[in-house]
């Protein structure tokens, strides 16, 4: 029991320090990305982008099946021996190997069905970034397994800072698109040296080992699985242009693209670092249970004000920052913005149920939600895309409901515990939405600076008063919540200042002569 208790405070505190290297990275590596992307709008014309945008939707598909879900498959398995290390490696590149020469024999028909020629010579160069990623997922997925997580900010974080000192050097010397082509070529080159130089246990090429069966079914199911994901986020937006042309898909797209944000950083980041922890402790169900009932609260406390915060105020947040001819998207962005807060909240149920090993029960219900958006997506579009986007926040809280009954089945964790974490911050966030409504609604009459047509001064009080409004109502409705928070914040701090002792100590001790 002891020992069950130290591994479970390890891990807690392995994942505190995961969670805030990572968001630390992560909000450089967006910077970098930022900056670097700006400069590089104004060095380059539109066309060289578009040159990039054909071949960057092939290597969207491409990465998601790319390595087999070998990746994952290593994080997962309770064991790993040197030889399942190689199977994997050699699984993964061999996979990324054929979708790369796919590339290549692909590009002149791309070329010639998009009509762009630069494409017959920028595609093949593009795709060799789906061989270095098959390459570099093993490496990767082992500092995961280890819970490295401050070594794989420094490849994330480095990465970006190579991408964007050789497009902008690139561009700055006169390539053109060029410089779109080959900066994620050589960022992809340097993770992978970085990767294999920090991973102690480096693999090599092999295929002779007895665990492939449990390897390849695991990876197997997280690949279909990540397909229909794949579909389920972009299949909507397909059809969409289809049915209802560029304007409209342009509106959609762009609140789609928004409203994912918070799942792709804030529960992205916890997902990613929570997945080893639950894989550490699928055997001991209680600390299991513990663990994701702590990051689905933490969670929940901090996406709802977010996403609900955009959906109160949609309309003077689409008017104030992207003008009046982007009316159309004020709509689709209130329904999006709920769908995306569902998805999030049941997001970590991903990871447990991963970490079980029980990827069967995720691919049944990715099949089912792909369906949904889908089937949704054709039906509303009847209405526009405004019919899209309520169809889509449908299909998310059937969603919902399908991962209470599938974390039952796998994981045991019952339904009252998978939806008990996000009660507390819905209703703050209820009470928010109210309180920011009220404001801007009523105070347009007596307070001529909230007019509508005052889009940036009503877009700043909203905010204000969505803030005060959801800090005050946790406090009253969720103090559960607000005090793990602070709990969690508190024992990093000590942990930050215990290990700063610890290393000068180290140090003077060093420095002592001996």
């Amino acid at each position: 029991m002891t020992d069950g208790v130290n591994l479970a405070g390890q891990l807690a505190k392995q994942v505190r320090r995961g969670v805030a290297v990572s968001a630390g990275a992560d909000v450089l590596r967006q910077a970098v990305e930022i900056g670097g992307g700006i400069l590089m709008a104004r060095l380059l014309r539109p066309e060289d982008f578009g040159v990039v945008a054909v071949a960057m939707s092939f290597l969207q598909l491409s990465n998601v099946v790319g390595n087999l879900g070998m990746a994952t498959a290593i994080v997962q398995s309770a064991s790993m021996s040197r030889a399942a290390i190689n199977y994997a490696f050699t699984v993964s590149t061999l996979a990324a190997l054929a979708l790369t020469v796919a590339g290549i024999v692909l590009a002149p028909m791309a070329a010639s069905f998009f009509r762009i020629d630069a494409l017959t010579t920028a595609m093949p160069i593009m795709s060799v970034q789906v061989l270095l990623a098959g390459m570099v997922a093993i490496p990767i997925g082992l500092l995961r397994r280890r819970m490295r997580f401050g070594t794989i900010a420094i490849i994330d974080g480095s990465s970006a800072v190579v991408y964007a000192t050789t497009g902008i050097g690139l561009a700055l010397s006169g390539a053109g698109y060029w410089s779109l082509v080959w900066a994620p070529v050589v960022a992809g080159a340097w993770t992978l040296v970085v990767a294999f130089a920090t991973c102690n246990e480096r693999p090599r090429f092999g295929l002779s080992t007895k665990e492939t069966r449990s390897i390849l079914r695991f990876g197997g199911g997280l690949t279909v699985k990540n397909v229909l994901v794949f579909l389920s986020r972009n299949m909507d937006n397909l059809i969409v242009t289809r049915m209802l042309g560029a304007t409209a898909a342009g509106f959609y797209t762009r609140a789609f693209n928004l409203t994912r944000v918070p799942q792709m950083r804030i529960v992205g980041i916890v997902y990613q670092v929570s997945f080893p922890a639950f894989c550490r402790l699928r055997d001991d169900r209680t600390r299991f249970h513990d663990l994701f009932d702590t990051a689905s609260r933490l969670t929940a406390l901090s996406v709802v004000p977010i996403l609900l915060g955009v959906a109160a105020v949609a309309d003077d947040f689409t008017l104030a920052l992207l003008g009046p001819q982007w009316e159309g998207m004020i709509v689709p962005l209130r329904f999006l913005a709920i769908a995306a807060l569902i998805n999030c909240l049941h997001a970590l149920a991903g990871a447990a149920i991963e970490a079980t090993g029980k990827v069967g029960y995720e691919v049944v219900t990715q099949a089912i939600y792909a369906a949904l958006v889908i089937g949704g997506t054709i039906a509303g579009a009847r209405w526009g895309v405004e019919g899209v986007s309520y169809a889509v926040a449908c299909g998310a809280v059937v969603f919902f409901l399908l991962k209470a009954v599938t974390i039952r089945l796998a994981a045991g964790i019952s339904t009252t515990r998978f939806v008990t974490p996000a009660l507390g911050p819905l209703a703050a966030g209820a009470v928010m939405y109210a309180a920011v409504h009220f404001m801007l609604a009523a105070g347009a009459g007596p307070l001529p600076a909230l007019a509508p047509e005052h889009h940036w001064t009503r877009l700043f009080v909203g905010t204000a008063t969505g803030i005060v409004a959801y800090s005050a109502a946790i406090a009253v409705l969720a103090p559960a919540h607000l005090r793990l928070l602070v709990s969690q914040v508190s024992q990093f701090r000590q942990e930050t200042r215990a290990n700063i002792a610890k290393r000068a100590a180290t140090e003077s001790q060093r420095a002592l002569p001996r």
